[in-house]
């Protein structure tokens, strides 16, 4: 009997030490003190395990800790609301006692779970306000706010990191406006820092060691948070940043890492207020989202290091530096612009590259002498670098489509990519690179070879704008001549040598015939409202473009001329420049003149494409017999026939009624000389 009494009386002792107290609201009030508002009655003790729930209280409450020099000491704190409700618990202001809530238990001794809020605004002039004896654990939907200026470390250490705590909240709501909060080496679940309170909050954090948050990094809108980290932070989620809020990822001279694998989403400055080179990073496993709508300011690497690739939903501006070193940046219709673009691995930038995909397009400001290469590609898997040079230290940007667009008369004798550029200003000299692989390559463009050229649309037409390249390396096209970059966009591309990728219907069109030694040149154009002037341009034998004369418009007129009396021995090529008053230039075709030599030229078939009779207009050197063949497009002869034409230019008819509907190519010939073109028979 007295065993018995023994174990009853050790049992009756353990539930008294170890006994849990439930708010109930019996007392109406939101005061801990009133012993009313417990089940059982009475204000809990420091044996005491509180739980505030809603199993007897069904709604949403507050509870306000006691003011004064008062400590409440508790074994445990749970807070758990149902899932509709939200139960806050405060430490007042008016609480000065340090601590003025004391949490002993060793264990997880104080939990917040989904819907649950510590609010700690202790008035204490020491200490943290709040003491943990062992794990302060913030669940997934819980929210701690630390409301006051005292210490923080000591709470941070006892942050539990336990999975499930990843999306709990750990909120800094500073009310004196300034606050050291304790970063190195620590690890989080969500950190926010806000300025509620004081309506405008600065925190500042340092340190050796890494400072790890496991879910969100929250910059409230009038925080400011600077950083003198030698070590990284990681934020292993989102990053959101909002509008009149400031973060400087280094105060210091160190080039600290900050490490984001969630979504980045800033409307406020991020900034670099030290001497350091700090990086951004994106490191995610998953497509990472990037919204700026305020800005990144001073020098700040932004880097992609994500092999699944990031994507716009919005501009983007750097003002230093885009570190390419895994994964693609996809553009939709957002722009990109940076200053310099820095490569860690071509050799891998097919897959690691700028995707424009849509209407946006990628800028890199001030290009002087360069190189200076894009690294740019329609889509993930295709690389189309544009490489300029003598840049004339203006910005240009870039954007490629698949494709030839606008569309071209013969896409099967092109690469079927085009990149369209601009200049911030009209630029002359500019050099141009454009790189392409096998699989961009259009059937009739093959093998690579094969002499090339740079194609450019006016905004009307197509024309040739330096024929003649041989593709270098892995299908590289450098441009020969000197180019003209235009400040609107403007569409490039690369054809097969000899205009075989160009229609033969220009608005802005040009003809030139050789009459007594001397070059006819007559132009066509639909309208001289918006011309200041005409620049016919010379090539000889393929050599660069060079104005010979201009001409002026004549209001009304929309047919002029110019004679070349200086013809030169072999193939004369030649175009009109069209200066507008807007600053934009327009060329036209370009068309040849065979001057005292063995060469024979095809200027045009026409109609192209024809029903049954096709005029071919033909230019020799010398007086030639010519024989003409017709191919179709399995390179079986269908027609050939003689004729005897005179030098200078020969217009020969041709009915084309007997064959069928397709694509042909004509093959004209004579002695030591011969020429290729296309037509089409509908």
């Amino acid at each position: 009997m007295k065993r018995f009494l023994l174990i009853f009386s050790l049992l009756a002792i353990t539930f008294i030490s170890q006994s849990q107290k439930k708010w109930d609201g019996g007392a109406l009030t939101s005061n801990w003190n009133d012993a009313a508002n417990w089940y059982p009655d009475g204000v809990p003790i420091a044996t005491d395990n509180v739980l505030l729930d809603n199993s007897l209280y069904a709604s949403s409450y507050t509870v306000n800790l006691p003011s004064g020099a008062v400590t409440v000491a508790i074994n445990t704190l749970t807070i758990t609301p149902a899932v509709t409700s939200s139960i806050t618990l405060i430490l007042p202001v008016s609480n000065t006692a340090d601590p003025g809530l004391d949490i002993t238990a060793t264990s997880d001794a104080l939990i917040l779970n989904n819907g649950a809020v510590l609010k700690n605004s202790s008035g204490a002039l020491s200490g943290s306000g709040i003491s943990i004896t062992d794990t302060f654990r913030i669940n997934n939907g819980g929210h701690y706010i630390h409301n006051t200026n005292r210490g923080n470390a000591v709470i941070i250490d006892h942050l539990s990191h336990a999975s499930g705590t990843e999306l709990g909240e750990f909120e800094f709501d500073d009310p004196s406006g300034s606050t050291t909060v304790s970063l190195t080496g620590n690890t989080f679940g969500t950190l926010t820092l806000s300025a509620i309170t004081s309506g405008s909050a600065s925190y500042i954090g340092n340190g050796a060691s890494v400072c790890n948050i496991r879910g969100h990094l929250n910059i409230n809108a009038g925080a400011s948070f600077s950083i003198g980290m030698s070590a990284d932070l990681i934020i292993s989620r989102d990053y959101n940043q909002a509008a009149s809020s400031t973060f400087s990822l280094q105060n210091s001279n160190h080039n600290n890492f900050v490490k984001i694998a969630g979504n980045l989403s800033i409307a406020g400055a991020m900034i670099e207020s030290g001497s350091g080179i700090p990086t951004l990073e994106l490191n995610g496993t998953s497509i990472q989202n990037i919204t700026v709508t305020g800005s990144i300011n001073d020098t700040i690497d932004f880097k992609i290091n994500n092999t699944a690739g990031a994507t716009l939903l919005s501009n983007l501006t750097l003002p230093y530096r885009y570190t390419i070193t895994s994964g693609n940046i996809i553009l939709n219709d957002y722009d990109f612009i940076t200053l310099a673009i820095n490569q860690v691995n071509a050799a891998t930038l097919t897959s690691n590259h700028i995707v424009t995909n849509g209407t946006g397009a990628l800028t890199i400001k001030s290009i002087g002498t360069g190189p200076v290469d894009f690294p740019v590609g329609p889509s993930a898997d295709s690389l189309n670098t544009l490489t300029v040079t003598n840049g004339g230290g203006k910005d240009y940007s870039l954007r490629i489509n698949k494709g030839l667009v606008p569309s071209i008369a013969f896409p099967t004798y092109g690469i079927n990519r085009t990149w369209n550029l601009k200049a911030s200003s009209v630029t002359q000299g500019v050099t141009l690179a454009f790189q392409y692989v096998a699989s961009d390559v259009n059937p009739g463009a093959n093998p690579p070879s094969q002499a090339m050229e740079i194609l450019e649309y006016s905004g009307v037409a197509w024309s040739i704008i330096n024929p003649n390249i041989t593709p270098t390396g892995s299908y590289w096209v450098t441009s020969t001549l000197s180019l003209t970059i235009p400040n609107t966009f403007t569409p490039y591309a690369i054809g097969k040598n000899g205009g075989w990728a160009l229609p033969l219907d220009y608005i802005i069109s040009c003809r030139a015939q050789k009459k007594d030694n001397t070059g006819v040149i007559n132009w066509t154009v639909n309208s001289c409202a918006e011309v200041n002037s005409f620049e016919v341009q010379r090539s000889v034998n393929n050599s660069g473009f060079r104005t010979i004369g201009t001409v002026n418009p004549v209001v009304n007129q929309t047919e002029f001329r110019f004679t070349d009396a200086a013809l030169s021995n072999g193939t004369n090529l030649y175009r009109i420049k069209v200066n507008r008053f807007t600053g934009s230039i327009k060329y036209s075709n370009t068309v040849s003149l065979v001057h005292n030599c063995n060469e024979i030229l095809i200027l045009s078939l026409a109609p192209n494409p024809v029903h049954n009779m096709l005029k071919i207009t033909v230019s020799t050197g010398r007086q030639s017999n010519v024989d003409f063949k017709v191919h179709n497009m399995t390179g079986s002869l269908v027609k050939q026939w003689h004729s005897n034409i005179a030098e200078g230019n020969n217009t020969i008819e041709m009915n084309m009624e007997e064959l069928p509907a397709g694509v042909y190519t004509l093959f004209v010939s004579a002695k030591d000389a011969n020429a290729v073109s296309r037509f089409i028979r509908q």
